[in-house]
């Protein structure tokens, strides 16, 4: 398929979703299908299916051990194994369900990102290597963490989508 073809294709997909709506709230007046009931389906069919990911994601075996981790693996009883090396490196469900919320809230790995600079003489220094990219990613997803709190005030949604879609001016 040539790049014009596909050009055209998109615009027409894009029309057929805009106008879709359009004249479902213009000429057949389903102002609550398309303005409330569509949208909080939309989301939640999204939470769902990012459930079902991380879950399926979960219970996948591991073929072989990749050694990923920072931290001293629990060995011997005289090593020190605490909380940080239980959350670096977990051997129980409940630290892995630790590391994983800290991982999807708390972005631990982006943080880790470190760089090798060469000092004076021989020596070797490790300073943090984040880049003002991946601070713009951190912030934009935990603006987004804010979202469903601000939305889901029920006297305000309803408020809103009464003023929005339901209006005679």
């Amino acid at each position: 398929m040539n790049v014009i073809l596909s050009l055209v294709i998109a615009q027409g997909v894009i029309f057929a979703l805009v106008a879709i709506p359009l004249v479902g709230v213009w000429a057949a007046h389903l102002q609550w299908l398309f303005g409330i009931v569509i949208p909080y389906l939309a989301v939640i069919i999204f939470f769902a299916g990012v459930i079902y990911r991380v879950m399926q994601w979960a219970k996948s075996p591991v073929p072989f051990r990749i050694p990923s981790t920072c931290a001293q693996q629990k060995s011997l009883p005289w090593i020190k194994y605490g909380y940080a090396e239980k959350l670096d490196n977990p051997v129980s469900t409940p630290w892995v369900v630790g590391r994983m919320i800290l991982e999807i809230f708390c972005f631990r790995s982006l943080f880790r990102n470190t760089r090798m600079e060469y000092g004076t003489g021989e020596s070797i220094t490790y300073k943090p290597a984040i880049q003002a990219g991946q601070v713009a990613v951190a912030g934009i997803h935990g603006v987004s963490l804010l979202l469903p709190r601000y939305h889901t005030s029920a006297p305000q949604v309803f408020y809103r989508a009464h003023a929005l879609f339901c209006s005679d001016h």
